[in-house]
């Protein structure tokens, strides 16, 4: 008799895994593709590789995908983050007692300090941006906004030293390539970052893409599924009110490509309606 196999429970579960990660992977892959198609991505964005690298590191720091692609950045092979997406994420820890801002015209000293952790202070100034060639490309930002460049640079420093569970040992994208044009998004001011909690962070994101996909002329049915299939997991974190916001929106928007159609309930003879939902009880799908 051959010997048999014997499979211990582990196994089982790191082939589940590998299985589940094969389905997230190939749902990944045809909702960047579309997203790609969309319009809706910033221009950085060429390819659905590009897309899915940046989705996935965007998981790791607890982003929804389009939160990710719009504060995270492509670039030398990496994946970047802009500045105002590095304060929501310290924010967002609740371990921030302050933070300061000591602000010249040739300097930025930025002071954090984390709860029951000593304070610390980084320095970005004038020179050393000389010293990276920041003034030397036509229409850099350093040029039109010193200031607020060194700002920006001295919070990278400060937050990798402090809250660097938060940012996980990432960098400004003009610090993984001093050639790139800096993008608009580091204009804001960083003063005018709130603070934000995970619920709205998913929920002004997941609005925001669905709003576009609304709004799209011709927009279709597989743009709403690719919607719900890339926002389903964090979906299921947000509070009912949410929740429920969301799923008027895309029920109505869906209505147009489904028409309805009813079964009957045997043992109540009523007739009951096929309609998408966010239901905070059910996987999204079908509610009777």
């Amino acid at each position: 008799m051959p010997d048999e196999v014997i499979k211990r429970p582990e196994q089982d579960e790191s082939i589940a895994s590998v299985n589940a990660f094969a389905k997230t992977w190939e749902s990944m892959s045809k909702v960047a593709i579309h997203l790609l198609k969309s319009g809706f991505l910033p221009e950085v964005y060429k390819t659905p590789e590009q897309v899915i690298a940046v989705i996935m590191k965007g998981r790791e720091l607890n982003l929804p995908p389009m939160a990710a692609l719009d504060g995270l950045y492509p670039v030398s092979r990496k994946v970047g983050i802009q500045g105002n997406l590095i304060l929501s994420l310290i924010y967002r820890s609740k371990e921030v007692e302050y933070i300061k801002f000591d602000e010249h015209s040739d300097f930025c000293r930025v002071t954090m300090k984390r709860r029951n952790y000593p304070e610390y202070t980084a320095l970005f100034t004038e020179q050393e941006a000389k010293n990276l060639g920041l003034f030397n490309k036509t229409g850099s930002q350093y040029l039109k906004q010193a200031a607020t460049m060194y700002k920006w640079r001295a919070i990278a420093k400060a937050a990798r030293v402090v809250f660097p569970d938060s940012l996980m040992g990432m960098y400004l994208p003009q610090e993984l390539d001093v050639n790139l044009m800096v993008p608009a998004d580091f204009e804001e001011d960083a003063e005018t970052i709130q603070q934000q909690n995970d619920p709205m962070l998913v929920y002004n994101g997941a609005k925001e893409s669905l709003d576009k996909i609304v709004k799209k002329i011709g927009h279709t049915k597989e743009d709403l599924e690719n919607w719900l299939a890339l926002y389903k997991d964090d979906l299921s974190n947000l509070p009912d009110n949410l929740k429920r916001v969301l799923s008027r929106i895309y029920s109505k928007a869906f209505e147009q490509f489904t028409p309805k159609e009813e079964k009957k309930d045997e043992s109540s003879g009523q007739s009951t309606e096929l309609t998408p939902n966010l239901d905070t009880k059910t996987e999204p799908g079908i509610v009777q």
